[in-house]
């Protein structure tokens, strides 16, 4: 408007987004991507299955231009990824977007895992072992709970190996941190009391390694 030259529209790039859902049971409608790009809106942008758990999508957007979106497992909001502070921007609402700043250029990005901020870690194999020698054991068993399991007292039994010693093997996350009690019973009343001397939060606590490992032999209640 305004000026004697023909209209010349923007410069446009294409953005290849890349997510890693092989950590995830993947929903029947898809997995989805919704950002500033698109509008936020949760089931017009289904990802494409490039096999091995991995999903992309590619978008004309402005060159030069500053986007956040999310991915979604399936095409609700209830369903959105949680994105780690360190690799997020707020998004207004108490938790956060990721972000990108396009370039002049067509961009792939990099790879990243389903609610994380790097490619997806290996599962290991942990073993929690606890002496119970101490302890009249409760006639419901000896369980485990911590935020591997969302802290339910009644799902993880632990079982008798020998001579007052339970154990219980699961799968975690290479790098994945989690903090953990025993639990003579099923129910809370019967959390053991961990000592400051090896606690966090009250609570035992464990980085998962990278290698299939049996946790040191502790009593309960004790360092």
């Amino acid at each position: 408007f305004g000026s004697c030259e023909p209209c010349v529209p923007p410069p446009t790039v294409n953005v290849t987004f890349r997510v890693d859902m092989s950590l995830e049971d993947v929903s029947a409608d898809g997995v989805h991507i919704a950002g500033s790009f698109q509008g936020w809106v949760a089931d017009t942008s289904q990802m494409t299955d490039a096999g091995n758990g991995i999903y992309t999508y590619t978008a004309t957007v402005l060159a030069n231009s500053y986007h956040e979106f999310k991915y979604l497992n399936g095409n609700s909001f209830d369903f959105v990824e949680l994105v780690p502070e360190a690799c997020g921007v707020p998004d207004g609402q108490g938790g956060f977007n990721r972000f990108l700043n396009t370039s002049a250029n067509d961009t792939i990005l990099d790879l990243v895992c389903f609610g994380r901020c790097t490619v997806c870690p290996s599962p290991v194999e942990v073993t929690f072992q606890v002496d119970m020698q101490n302890e009249t054991v409760s006639p419901d068993g000896v369980y485990i709970a911590g935020s591997f399991n969302e802290w339910n007292t009644s799902t993880d039994q632990m079982t008798l190996l020998q001579d007052d010693i339970y154990t219980f093997t699961t799968t975690l996350y290479t790098g994945d941190y989690h903090e953990y009690k025993f639990i003579n019973g099923n129910t809370a009343a019967g959390y053991e009391v961990v000592p400051a001397g090896c606690a966090a939060n009250g609570n035992r606590y464990l980085t998962a390694p990278d290698v299939n490992t049996t946790l040191d032999l502790v009593c309960f209640g004790s360092c």
